[in-house]
């Protein structure tokens, strides 16, 4: 029995080095977690066109239970925020206050978190609702990357 355990485990465990691997880390970017812009829409939108990104944009609510769930365990995974810093301006837009309003309005926003794979010029690419988790998150975005790849 014991044998069958360690096969698991150690099987286990080449699944996930395996699975991890697939994410190019570049050692100049942040790790620790994404790193969301915290200025305007519009300044988001100006910085997107001058790096020739695209928006990743997280519209949330305060009080959802999947968002908060995504902000400490997805959005700090280590290739999730090595990926998504390297390709893309983060942005998080609260769906109830102040801009995010008018956003949740303009993107027709029902459900949360609601992610989206937006251009400079606020054409969706891409949208995702409800939960994703690490590898899931990643998977969409290299979808919307134009080589699918990333960096």
């Amino acid at each position: 029995m014991s044998k069958i355990i360690q096969f698991l485990f150690l099987f286990s465990v080449v699944i996930l080095i395996s699975n991890c691997g697939s994410v190019k880390v570049n050692p100049n970017v942040n790790t620790e977690q994404i790193q969301f812009f915290e200025g305007t829409w519009e300044e988001a939108l100006q910085l997107a066109k001058k790096e020739k990104k695209l928006l990743f944009v997280d519209f949330y609510a305060e009080w959802c239970g999947p968002c908060k769930l995504m902000e400490r365990d997805v959005f700090t995974d280590y290739y999730v925020a090595a990926f998504f810093n390297e390709n893309f301006v983060n942005y998080r837009v609260d769906v109830e206050k102040g801009e995010g309003t008018i956003l949740k309005k303009k993107f027709q926003i029902r459900a949360y978190p609601s992610l989206y794979f937006i251009s400079d010029t606020e054409e969706v690419i891409e949208k995702r609702e409800g939960y994703h988790g690490s590898q899931s998150l990643i998977r969409y975005g290299k979808k919307v990357l134009p080589n699918g790849e990333g960096n």
